[in-house]
């Protein structure tokens, strides 16, 4: 449950001082993880968490790509918002304030914030299945990290999150083959795990305990 953690913050999060939204051509267009974040050496918290990352690869999707997403059930996720002022002193108070064992959010003198995956699927519009993504079933294997890096063209050594970035914004037209478009959707909710729902402290590294539930494009959707 520690893993929804950076999704409790989004459900729930509201900056302690206003946001100022300035206009989308003068906000920067790309948050790169390795440039921003502090380093491991700093006392500060630290997270790879990167939606206006997410959401400036989102931004130049064409329908056809849209609607990929739609079909493994990630539609909620096009409509991720740039958030350019976000409180970093409120993120780790209010992350201090979960507990993952009885999945809540707990401060003194207020009843506990209860949430769960219904609440996630919500908040983001991401999958709310019945199979488990980390379930006996989706245990990764050398072979399966091989088959997954093969169907979705990256190279033959590691998963990448910039590997996904250049396969996701390949052109993809409604004549682009079922391949090119399941290695799309595999890429897909490889760069959502590493952005936004499971980010890796180590950079530019996507966590494979899920990718068990990517193997399958048509399955995706049935996934928690």
């Amino acid at each position: 449950m520690c893993q929804l953690i950076p999704l409790v913050y989004c459900l729930v999060n509201r900056p302690t001082r206003p946001v100022k939204f300035t206009g989308i051509d003068d906000a920067p267009e790309y948050d790169s993880n390795e440039d921003t974040q502090a380093s491991s050496s700093s006392k500060s918290a630290t997270s790879r968490t990167s939606a206006k990352t997410l959401y400036w690869i989102i931004k130049k999707f064409n329908e056809v790509k849209r609607e990929c997403v739609r079909e493994i059930g990630f539609g909620g996720t096009l409509d991720v918002p740039l958030w350019n002022l976000i409180s970093r002193i409120f993120s780790t108070w209010l992350l201090k304030n979960v507990d993952c064992t009885n999945c809540a959010i707990v401060v003194d003198a207020i009843p506990a914030l209860p949430f769960g995956p219904i609440d996630v699927n919500r908040a983001f519009g991401i999958p709310c299945g019945t199979r488990d993504v980390l379930g006996p079933k989706t245990k990764i294997s050398e072979t399966a990290l091989a088959y997954i890096r093969e169907q979705a063209g990256m190279p033959a050594n590691k998963i990448s999150l910039k590997e996904a970035e250049k396969i996701i914004l390949m052109d993809l037209t409604p004549e682009s083959t079922r391949l090119q478009k399941d290695s799309f959707k595999m890429a897909y909710v490889i760069i959502l795990i590493g952005h936004m729902l499971s980010p890796s402290t180590k950079y530019d590294h996507v966590n494979p305990d899920f990718l068990g539930a990517v193997r399958c494009t048509d399955e995706i959707g049935e996934y928690n």
